[in-house]
């Protein structure tokens, strides 16, 4: 025999209200970039939701980004005023993209976010980088290197990570080859691996 007590809720029911605005300014032939977003989430109507865990939040965006032959790089401040998590970030971020003669293709990405959690005080840096080489040897033969780092800090969430993949594809009629080597190396709070 089993016995057992359970409170379900109700049927629950709202209606959800969104609002979206976003502008943007160009300048310089499209070189230059500057704008700003708004969005707002609230919700009406509400019926049986006090097991619901809805998020009324207000997002203010703004940011510039610059274009400059195949770099393009910028800058962006959200402050997410949140029933659930309030932050505030401010982001930078550049990629590079380029190709050579057909032979070489390069691509380069950057990013680092600060956030302050504004409930809990704590400040928090996610940077992470990535970037891709490849070298096209023969019509069907290319060699590929990719490298990514990710750090993390801030409290429980340190993280240094590095991932990189090196390897050597050809497709000889319908039957593709692809032979590479990989590297990881990760360090978690304490736990290295």
């Amino acid at each position: 025999y089993i016995d057992y007590t359970a409170t379900q809720p109700g049927t629950y029911k709202y209606d959800t209200d969104n609002h979206f605005f976003a502008v943007t300014i160009m300048l310089f032939n499209r070189k230059l970039e500057v704008y700003y977003k708004i969005s707002t989430q609230g919700y009406e109507n509400l019926t049986n939701t006090e097991y619901q865990t809805l998020n009324y939040y207000t997002q203010n965006i703004v940011g510039s980004n610059l274009k400059f032959g195949f770099i393009n790089g910028g800058i962006e401040y959200d402050d997410y005023k949140s029933t659930i998590i309030p932050h505030r970030m401010l982001r930078y971020f550049i990629s590079i993209q380029k190709n050579y003669h057909e032979k070489i293709a390069l691509a380069l990405n950057g990013n680092i976010r600060d956030y302050y959690l504004v409930n809990e005080n704590i400040t928090q840096r996610y940077s992470d980088a990535t970037g891709k080489i490849t070298y096209t040897i023969f019509k069907q033969t290319s060699l590929n290197f990719d490298l990514m780092y990710r750090k993390q800090s801030g409290r429980e969430i340190d993280l240094d990570l590095i991932t990189a993949k090196s390897e050597i594809t050809s497709v000889i009629r319908q039957l593709s080859l692809t032979a590479g080597i990989e590297f990881y190396k990760r360090k978690y709070v304490s736990e290295r691996l």
